[in-house]
């Protein structure tokens, strides 16, 4: 029997959901399972093993499911069809992380490492460890040094959120998986402590497939205030994975935020912005969501396949898998 055999084909699932809007520090909240025991992670001895928070999270079957405070936002940007040539970028972002207003041609985005973060690589253990604090300084520092650059292409190219390809799924997964690779690398100081996220052909047929099982159950999270476990469990049964982790966004694609065309610039920001909330301001989940951008819980020796894939009511879906 194979080695990941004998690990009884353990599943780690990291559900998080993320209502965008006026936000404010520790605005996310999360419930957590894996394979890796800890005060916010729990083991599980088998596919059905159900184990619960105390701190008002709400688990579902094989999931890290999660519940967000959601926040309305005051503030309403447009975007007009009619102006195709755009000067100015005007940020449709909800999680107080800055965009540059000057979209260039070469623009390029990163994630910058703050002062006092609460994790930190241990070079005798070769992994990545949190560090339990008091001070979230570095919450404030993130906000101000990590910035979303528009590029000019992107501002003037209209997405249908609801008919995304093959090709615009791929790079939006090159685009994600590049962020929090490069994260990694600087928070281990690029020492090679678990694999790098892998956009595959699978993960993006996988991903693509949760997202259309969301669409067929017409599955809202702001109404339903919970996750499509059935679908989850599908798709993850089809692909014959043997674990995998899902953060998930409600993203400002919904149409009470932008008035006019959703471009490719609407669509990075909302990505870069989701996944700097997950990483720097996480509080209220128990950091859950960084756990799982960081790979922690995870076989660090095993391949980690990526897609991200978006549903019809603008929800973004990022799926690791191994």
């Amino acid at each position: 029997m194979s080695k990941s055999k004998e690990l009884r084909l353990s599943i780690i699932v990291a559900i998080a959901v993320l209502f965008l809007g006026s936000s404010s520090f520790n605005h996310i909240s999360v419930s957590a399972q894996s394979t890796k025991s800890s005060t916010q992670r729990y083991k599980l001895k088998g596919r059905k093993q159900l184990k619960k928070y105390k701190l008002k999270k709400k688990t579902v079957q094989n999931n890290k499911a999660t519940k967000a405070k959601k926040v309305t936002s005051k503030r309403n940007y447009s975007i007009h069809r009619k102006h195709r040539k755009i000067k100015n970028y005007q940020s449709v972002d909800g999680f107080n992380f800055p965009a540059d207003s000057h979209p260039t041609n070469k623009a390029s985005d990163s994630l910058s490492l703050p002062s006092n973060y609460l994790f930190y690589f241990d070079s005798h253990k070769k992994r990545i460890v949190f560090k339990h604090q008091t001070n979230h300084n570095f919450i404030k520092q993130s906000m101000k040094t990590n910035v979303f650059h528009p590029n000019s292409a992107d501002v003037n190219k209209t997405v249908n959120i609801k008919k995304i390809n093959i090709k615009m799924q791929r790079q939006l997964s090159n685009y994600a998986a590049k962020l929090v690779n490069d994260f990694r690398h600087k928070l281990s100081n690029h020492h090679p402590y678990t694999n790098d996220l892998k956009v595959t052909n699978r993960a993006l047929l996988a991903s693509s497939d949760v997202a259309k099982g969301y669409n067929k159950d017409h599955w809202n999270f702001a109404t339903r205030g919970n996750h499509d476990v059935k679908v989850l469990n599908k798709v993850f049964t089809k692909f014959k994975y043997n674990s995998y982790g899902e953060n998930i966004v409600a993203s400002l694609l919904a149409n009470s935020y932008i008035s006019g065309s959703v471009t490719l610039a609407n669509v990075k920001e909302s990505i870069y912005g989701a996944i700097c909330a997950m990483m720097f301001d996480d509080a209220d989940s128990n950091w859950g969501h960084a756990d799982n951008f960081l790979g922690i819980g995870f076989d660090n020796s095993a391949k980690q396949e990526f897609g991200v894939s978006i549903d019809k009511m603008g929800q973004i879906h990022f799926e690791i898998y191994q």
